[in-house]
């Protein structure tokens, strides 16, 4: 996924995105806003809804494009950048009321703001909402005045007082209880509850009032009354024991209630439309992600090209110095090293399908030596810092401090190419020669890993953003794909990178791991039982090169090999009257397909075990689309542990 950034266009889909907002925002009556947030950390207006106008009384030219500082006047302005800032730093919304002057006048709103993040953790937008609270400040405002005025004189309350006898006598009661009760103040004094409301002594409320009346304990509640004609409306109590009897405070709370209600109502309506935009943004995101593997193939190449360096180089001496294969045991050191650097090369071209990919939790994860994986991403390195430096009239020396620490659980592809980029980038960091260190040591339960170079160093801005995708520093060089990729893997074993960096006195990379006991003997993956028995097999691949690999892995496990270059070779064996125990074919044949000739074999001997030999089956398994007719996919470059894996499927039968 790539970092968010300033479009020289729309990527695709988002136009789409855009209309959609508009019709949401426009269908509610709360003021809805997108905030862009810029690299210099500046708000600027992205799009409002018809709300917002309205509301504010501004216009389209004085809002969208605009910066916050320039549509938010002060002194609202300072509170609304805080708040901002709260919410990207916490990420999490932040809600909170505010009070602004605009031409409609004041507005007194309760604001809601949301971050939004890419999947680098950079926040790129605000999700805002602002619901007008004005009339009910206005509402409380004017409560607290009638609160102080009861305190002057409880006959010029907005409240109902009134206080009932021990015999449930009103022995008194304002014009505002009376009015409450739909009643005239003089036709209640004198006269009990029970008189002016026949039924009242089975109510809930009522009993409450005899609770307190009884235990002489202050209470509050609130009560939805019916009136005499049948109009309900709700009433906060506080009632108070007194001397008299009980003391009732009320206050008429329906329309308040019909607010807390319209609020729920909107608040309702304000999390689907934050639902539905959530969703528009993950699919602005997986298209943004799509364009960001794209732009990662062209870095492929440029990695490929570091995982071949050291099979062209140790080839290349073996093959112009013939007195070298005389040394068996260089001989074996360089076709080990070669085999290693292929398997990497293998792991690079599946990266588009591991890029900052999360490990899932059944993908094994094996045990590591650290010290020695250090020791031979080194030496597989070597042509890079030694040769071509020296070729260049400079100097790299690399120092190797390692000590003892238990091993580690992880994949070791992707442990060795992580710390292969560390070391080219700081080959890259030393133009002019010096001296590069890797280590490693153990603190606590995490092994540590650092690799330390004397180069260039970095700026602040650089080290910050120097684990982005395509953030590049080397010119038209590099990809700007190493260090993201590095920080993934590291992501993905459950570890931490960290970064020092000054100008002109280098840098030093920081790999902390868990360490984790190895599992137990036979708790991993099962393999077949007693010797594999011999098989017959047929290869299918118009490839000739791969059709003598995968037989000679074949002959030398002893089994017996018929090879063809075609489907139509191979139905033309079948049609022969061989018959075979197995048949490995290419998936991606001319004239006739693998699965094409599979299901054609299926045709003739259905019970014959069919296994696809494929450049794709990395991308097949992920994906779980097994082509029918085809027992089992391996993938493509295939090694002879992989082959007798499959193989033993086969002979468990």
């Amino acid at each position: 996924m790539a970092a968010s950034k300033s479009f020289d266009r729309i990527p695709e889909g988002l136009h789409d995105g855009e209309q959609l907002l508009s019709k949401i925002y426009d269908t509610v009556a709360d003021v809805i806003f997108l905030l862009t947030v810029e690299k210099d950390g500046r708000y600027r207006f992205t799009s409002v809804n018809t709300a917002f106008y309205s509301v504010t009384g501004l216009t389209s030219d004085q809002v969208v494009g605009k910066r916050v500082d320039e549509v938010i006047p002060e002194p609202s302005l300072t509170l609304v950048l805080e708040r901002y800032g709260k919410a990207i730093r916490e990420k999490r919304s932040v809600r909170w009321e505010e009070t602004s002057e605009y031409p409609t006048g004041k507005l007194v709103g309760e604001v809601s703001i949301a971050p939004a993040f890419d999947e680098a953790g950079h926040c790129t937008h605000l999700v805002g909402a602002v619901h007008d609270i004005t009339e009910r400040k206005r509402a409380e405002e004017a409560l607290r005045t009638s609160e102080e005025r009861y305190r002057n004189t409880l006959d010029n309350m907005l409240e109902g007082c009134q206080i009932i006898g021990y015999d449930w006598r009103y022995l008194y009661i304002n014009n505002a209880a009376a009015g409450h009760g739909r009643r005239a103040k003089q036709g209640l004094l004198g006269h009990t509850m029970m008189e002016i409301y026949p039924g009242i002594e089975d109510t809930e409320m009522f009993a409450f009032l005899r609770r307190c009346m009884e235990k002489h304990t202050p209470h509050r509640m609130e009560n939805q009354f019916t009136f005499p004609n049948g109009d309900t409306g709700w009433f906060e109590l506080s009632i108070q024991p007194v001397p008299e009897g009980i003391f009732i405070l009320s206050a008429d709370i329906t329309e308040l209630k019909q607010a807390e209600e319209e609020l729920k109502k909107s608040n309702r309506r304000l999390e689907e439309t934050l639902t539905e935009l959530q969703r528009i943004q993950q699919h602005v995101i997986q298209q943004e992600r799509l364009w960001a593997l794209g732009q990662m193939a062209s870095g492929i190449v440029h990695d490929f090209s570091n995982a071949l360096t050291p099979i062209l180089g140790f080839s290349e001496i073996l093959l112009n110095r013939p007195e070298a294969l005389e040394n068996r045991e260089k001989v074996r050191e360089y076709l080990g090293k070669m085999h290693t650097a292929a398997q990497d090369a293998a792991s690079v071209v599946r990266r588009l399908s591991h890029f900052y990919r999360r490990r899932e939790e059944a993908e094994p994860f094996q045990a590591v030596d650290l010290n020695h994986l250090v020791q031979e991403v080194v030496s597989l390195t070597q042509p890079k810092w030694a040769a071509q430096a020296q070729s260049k009239g400079v100097s790299i020396r690399i120092e190797v401090e390692l000590q003892p620490i238990p091993p580690i659980r992880g994949n070791e592809g992707e442990l060795r190419e992580a710390l292969t980029n560390l070391i080219f980038n700081a080959v890259d960091a030393m133009p002019q020669g010096g001296t590069m260190t890797a280590a490693t040591r153990l603190e606590g339960d995490q092994a540590v890993l650092a690799v330390e170079d004397t180069g260039v160093g970095m700026t602040e801005e650089v080290r910050r953003r120097c684990f982005e995708p395509f953030f590049i520093t080397t010119g038209e060089q590099g990809t700007g794909l190493g260090l993201a990729v590095v920080y993934g893997i590291v992501q993905r074993h459950g570890g931490t990178i960290e970064v020092e960096s000054e100008v002109g006195k280098g840098t030093t990379f920081r790999i902390r791991l868990p360490v984790q006991t190895p599992p137990e003997e036979g708790s991993g993956r099962e393999t077949a039982e007693g010797p594999l028995r011999h098989l017959h097999v047929l290869v299918v691949d118009d490839e000739p090169l791969v059709r003598e690999v995968v037989a000679s892995y074949l002959g030398g496990d002893g089994h017996t090999v018929e090879t063809a270059g075609s489907g139509r070779e191979a139905l033309a064996v079948l049609h022969a009257g061989h018959t075979f125990d197995l048949v490995l074919t290419d998936g991606a044949m001319p004239q006739m397909s693998g699965a094409e000739l599979a299901a054609r074999i299926k045709g003739m001997m259905p019970a014959t075990p069919i296994f696809m030999l494929s450049g794709f089956g990395d991308a097949i398994q992920a994906t779980g689309e097994k082509p029918a007719n085809v027992d089992q996919v391996v993938p493509k470059p295939v090694t002879l542990a992989q082959l007798r894996e499959a193989l033993a499927v086969v002979t468990r039968r």
